[in-house]
């Protein structure tokens, strides 16, 4: 299995000894004919974690039940965002992951969002660093609107979703890096996967994509800001 990448807009400082990986940008510029809607300005997030494989073979990596796969560095990890955007803004994220269970005669392997539902329980964790600021959107086939957990910070109660715009403060160190908004503190799959019926993960090849999509929070359609697909 081997792990990807896959960014809107390659950052070159990657390769050349920055300490945290910013796995993607989308730097976006608008002009619109709704002035009073629409606002000129830069949509810009700035990444630090990826999701990796607990160890490696050589040839290939693998996962472990309970471990978390988010990684900063070599190090286990957070993925974490940084908005440098100076234009109101909303996120939402998405994650994908094989799932395999028991249909009552072979097992099937299906390429799942995570919702954190209690009809079908899912096989993989994930831990939003705040809780109580993410909505999911139950998936509807077909929709791409839907299978998704949206950021509400709720400063503005008729505008839950939005994000400020980033207003750098020059009396404050590092402010430039952007105001930092703590995504997910852990992903991976659960502790107790080896001793459920889900012991067809045994040797088998499982993928994870984690999505986050962007937009200026008025009349703008979504672009994908950060892509990581392990697997």
């Amino acid at each position: 299995m081997k792990k990807r990448i896959v960014s809107v807009a390659l950052i070159l400082a990657i390769g050349i000894g920055i300490l945290f990986l910013q796995s993607s940008v989308a730097w976006q510029t608008n002009k619109f004919d709704r002035p009073q809607n629409m606002t000129i300005g830069t949509l810009l997030y700035d990444f630090e974690g990826t999701v990796e494989g607990i160890y490696d073979s050589g040839t290939a990596q693998y996962v472990a039940p309970g471990a978390n796969l988010l990684f900063i560095g070599s190090q286990p990890g957070a993925l974490n965002a940084y908005n440098r955007s100076t234009i109101t803004t909303q996120i939402r994220v998405k994650v994908e992951y094989t799932r395999i269970y028991w249909n009552g005669s072979a097992f099937v392997s299906q390429f799942v969002p995570y919702s954190d539902s209690d009809y079908v329980p899912d096989d993989l964790v994930v831990t939003f660093a705040e809780p109580a600021l993410w909505e999911y959107v139950a998936y509807v086939p077909g929709n791409p609107n839907t299978g998704c957990w949206f950021y509400k910070p709720a400063v503005d109660v008729a505008a839950p979703y939005d994000i400020p715009a980033f207003v750098d403060d020059p009396g404050t160190p590092d402010d430039d890096a952007g105001n930092v908004i703590a995504l997910i503190s852990f992903l991976g799959y659960r502790g107790d996967i080896e001793d459920s019926p889900s012991w067809g993960y045994v040797d088998s090849p499982v993928s994870i994509k984690l999505t986050v999509e962007a937009k200026q929070a008025d009349y703008v359609d979504w672009a994908t800001v950060y892509t990581d697909i392990w697997g």
